[in-house]
């Protein structure tokens, strides 16, 4: 492709063992009625037939560029896609995924309408049984972060969901690595904390299809109920090199929500002595790092408990999750 080109839009997609899909996602793409994007299909080391449909349609369209690459995973993969991005902005599609042909057109207008950093749109949850549930944002507006997270109620931490401003991302803010679960939320939280304007559109333009073999869809075990913690302490992190004020609430919701996830995730598992003292340990060593620095978070009233011992936490998830009092 010629070197001058300018795509407004990057599209990334991290393709992985997605031969059976990949053709409808790309097509979906290629069929929007704004043209002037680029897609970057990054062939994440699969073993099927997905790198040999990658060059096919990169063959039959000069705006899709081609990664092989040793795998290493999803963020790894998007990583890659983000390094070598051209356009103004940049959003992410999985390769079982596909959207409706209007999403650039009507998201482009969108940002320009309200000058917007990142634009939010709705999506559409497809089972594997085939039954779908709607996500739309309550109305076409434009939000500070913090409006945005607390008065919008429309807040989803995946990163399909969103266009993002490429600038937003300039300064190394990238997917972390090695995280299997809560990557997708540290991104979004962090080029959320950088922007001016969020704007929403209120209709569904991103049809997202559960697979079994994804990495959200494996059985759970502590490690990567562990991701959860390492996301809070790579947020607290940024927090304190950002230091910027008022958004330290809009951070102290989203911590106390990820860490709740990861209790959640060990009260399913069964219970035993060795998992109680990782956990135990695990939660100790997060409190002990940052619980004076950022006190909001861990003065809630059930982390309280925790500071002493997660034990009674545990047994009460568990019996919130028997009764199904609480989701997983």
């Amino acid at each position: 492709m010629d070197n001058m080109f300018s795509p407004e839009i990057s599209v990334i997609v991290p393709v992985y063992q997605a031969e059976v899909f990949l053709p409808e996602c790309v097509e979906s793409l290629l069929d929007q009625t704004y043209e002037n994007f680029e897609i970057l299909l990054i062939d994440d080391g699969s073993s099927d037939n997905s790198g040999a449909i990658c060059e096919k349609f990169a063959l039959e369209d000069k705006r899709i560029r081609v990664f092989h690459k040793i795998n290493g995973g999803v963020s790894s993969a998007r990583n890659t896609g983000l390094l070598n991005a051209r356009g103004k902005y940049v959003c992410f599609v999985d390769a079982d995924d596909c959207m409706d042909k209007t999403c650039f057109a009507d998201s482009l207008e969108v940002a320009k309408e309200f000058d917007a950093d990142v634009i939010q749109f709705g999506y559409r949850r497809i089972s594997k049984k085939g039954i779908y549930q709607d996500f739309i944002p309550p109305a076409r507006w434009t939000y500070s972060c913090l409006e945005f997270y607390h008065e919008s109620g429309s807040y989803q931490p995946a990163a399909w969901g969103y266009l993002f401003k490429r600038v937003l991302l300039a300064d190394s803010l990238f997917f972390s690595e090695g995280i299997k679960f809560g990557e997708d939320q540290e991104f979004t939280l962090k080029a959320l904390f950088n922007a001016n304007n969020i704007s929403t559109l209120n209709k569904v333009y991103y049809y997202y299809r559960e697979n079994p073999l994804s990495a959200t869809s494996q059985q759970i075990d502590y490690e990567t109920a562990l991701d959860h913690l390492k996301v809070v302490k790579n947020l607290f992190q940024f927090i304190t090199e950002k230091q910027k004020g008022p958004l330290s609430v809009f951070y102290a919701e989203a911590i106390i929500r990820l860490i709740k996830a990861y209790l959640i995730k060990v009260a399913q598992m069964p219970l035993s002595f060795s998992l109680y003292m990782d956990a135990k340990r695990d939660f100790k060593s997060l409190y002990n790092e940052y619980g004076k620095l950022f006190p909001g978070v861990f003065n809630n009233t059930l982390f309280n408990v925790c500071k002493k011992d997660v034990l009674p936490y545990l047994i009460y998830i568990k019996w919130l999750l028997s009764r199904k009092k609480i989701k997983a």
